[in-house]
């Protein structure tokens, strides 16, 4: 097909620039637009989050959205909208005390968290530190997630150390 090795050369190095130009130009992956979280919590994972609160003497601030929490200490700087990428210490916690999760400093983008610990977040400046009750459906609802049961009531721990970025 090629004359010489020079040509057959030339012709592989064009190859594979014009597929790094078109692969360059593709679409990237679509980003969903932030948005309010509106998940709803059924009448069963509202009575069952109320029964642990009060069996418990747990003293929480109930939200309309279905949740519960407590605040330890109130921050002063920014509130966190519904796409910030933030930067937290958490510990998530069963309601038997288990511990599924406990991370410091880690950067986390508001989008991509549970439904619950969106609307807990989001409630808080820059420095709070609180904890928020959440019933299944604000969780990972009836469905098993490691070590985490279906139909789990969660416990999240939550120091918002900053507000990296607000993503538009």
């Amino acid at each position: 097909m090629f004359q010489s090795k020079t040509m057959r050369n030339t012709f592989i190095t064009l190859t594979a620039v014009t597929a790094a130009l078109f692969a360059a130009c593709t679409p990237k992956t679509k980003v969903e637009p932030c948005v309010d979280v509106t998940t709803s919590v059924s009448q069963s994972d509202s009575i069952a989050l109320k029964n642990f609160i009060d069996q418990n003497n747990i003293e929480a601030t109930y939200d309309s959205r279905g949740f519960y929490y407590r605040v330890h200490t109130q921050g002063t700087g920014r509130v966190p909208g519904q796409c910030a990428v933030v930067v937290t210490d958490y510990t998530g916690k069963l309601v038997n005390g288990t511990v599924f999760d406990s991370r410091n400093n880690i950067t986390m983008t508001m989008r991509d968290l549970i439904p619950g610990f969106r609307m807990g977040a989001s409630l808080f400046k820059e420095g709070s530190e609180f904890t928020i009750y959440l019933p299944p459906s604000l969780g990972y609802g009836n469905n098993d997630n490691g070590s985490i049961p279906g139909g789990s009531i969660l416990i999240f721990k939550i120091k918002l150390n900053s507000i990296t970025q607000e993503i538009k």
